[in-house]
C-alpha cells in the first residue's frame, strides 16, 4: 500500500513538474511527451535505494534531456529550469512535511491508523498544491530569455543548486542527530529553513530577473547609440550636401545673370 501510494505520488509530482518545465519554456508537448516522460521517471524512481539525492539528480537529469530533445530548447534553458522545478517542489514538500508533522500529534495525540492515512494524503495534496502555486508564480513573474548569457546563468544556478544541497543535508543530519530530542523542536527548525530557503529563491530569481533587465537594457542602450552615430553622420553627409548644392545654385543663379546682361 505504501509502496502503491509512493508510486502514484511520485509519477504526480514528475508529471507536474515536466509540466511547469514546459510553460517555463514556453513549449509544447503532446501526449506522447507526457507517457515518454512518465516511463522514464518511474526508470527514475528506482534509484530510490540510493538515497533521495541520487533520485532528485536522477529526476534533474531526465527534465534537462526531456527540455533538450523534447521540447527543442537552450540547453542553458533547460538545465536552468530543471533546476528550479527540482528546487522548488523540494522545498513545497518540505514546509508542508514538516508543519504537517507538527500539527498531527496536536489533532490525532492517539494516532488513528485511517486517520493517518487520511493525514498522509492530505499533506501531499497541500504540498502538491504549494509547488503548483510556486510554479504558477515563477512561470508569471519570470520571463523566459532564449539568450541568457553563460555568466548570468551561472550566477542564478550556484546559488539554486547550494540551496538544493544545504536543504538536503541539513535534513539527513538534522534527522539523524536528533532521534532522541523532541520531535517538536528539529521540526520546527526544518520548516523554518525550507521557508527560508523558499523565500531566498525567489528573491534570487527577483534579482536575476533585474540582471537581465539591466543586459536588455544595456544592450538597447548600446543599439540606440549606434542609430545615433549613423544618424549624426547622415546628418553631416546632408549638411555637406546641402552647401554644395547652396553653392551650386549661387553659381547657376550668377551665371544666369551674366547670360541676361550678355542678350541685353
Amino acid at each position: 500500500m505504501d509502496f502503491l501510494f509512493m508510486c502514484v505520488t511520485g509519477s504526480v509530482q514528475m508529471l507536474t513538474g515536466f509540466y511547469f518545465l514546459t510553460r517555463l519554456l514556453q513549449k509544447r508537448a503532446g501526449f506522447c511527451a507526457y507517457l515518454l516522460f512518465a516511463a522514464c521517471g518511474a526508470a527514475v524512481m528506482q534509484f530510490a535505494w540510493a538515497g533521495r539525492l541520487a533520485q532528485f539528480g536522477g529526476y534533474v537529469l531526465l527534465l534537462m534531456a526531456s527540455g533538450i530533445l523534447i521540447c527543442h530548447a537552450d540547453r542553458k534553458a533547460a538545465v536552468l529550469y530543471a533546476a528550479l522545478v527540482v528546487v522548488v517542489m523540494q522545498l513545497s514538500y518540505g514546509i508542508v512535511n514538516s508543519l504537517s508533522v507538527m500539527l498531527y500529534p496536536l489533532f490525532f495525540p492517539f494516532g488513528h491508523t485511517i486517520a493517518g492515512i487520511a493525514w498522509m494524503i492530505g499533506s501531499e495534496s497541500a504540498a502538491l498544491l504549494l509547488s503548483v502555486l510556486c510554479y504558477h508564480m515563477v512561470c508569471r513573474y519570470v520571463s523566459h530569455s532564449e539568450t541568457t548569457e553563460a555568466r548570468c546563468l551561472f550566477l542564478v544556478l550556484t546559488p539554486i543548486f547550494m540551496i538544493f544541497l544545504m536543504g538536503e543535508y541539513i535534513n539527513a543530519n538534522l534527522y539523524a542527530t536528533n532521534s532522541g530530542s523532541p520531535v517538536y523542536s528539529h521540526h520546527v527548525q526544518m520548516f523554518v529553513i525550507q521557508l527560508l530557503g523558499m523565500m531566498s529563491l525567489f528573491c534570487i530569481l527577483f534579482a536575476w530577473q533585474r540582471l537581465l533587465q539591466n543586459f536588455r537594457l544595456r544592450t538597447e542602450l548600446s543599439l540606440l547609440e549606434q542609430e545615433e552615430h549613423f544618424l549624426n553622420r547622415y546628418v553631416e553627409e546632408a549638411k555637406a550636401r546641402y552647401e554644395k548644392t547652396a553653392a551650386f545654385r549661387h553659381d547657376i543663379k550668377n551665371h544666369m545673370v551674366v547670360i541676361k546682361e550678355l542678350l541685353q
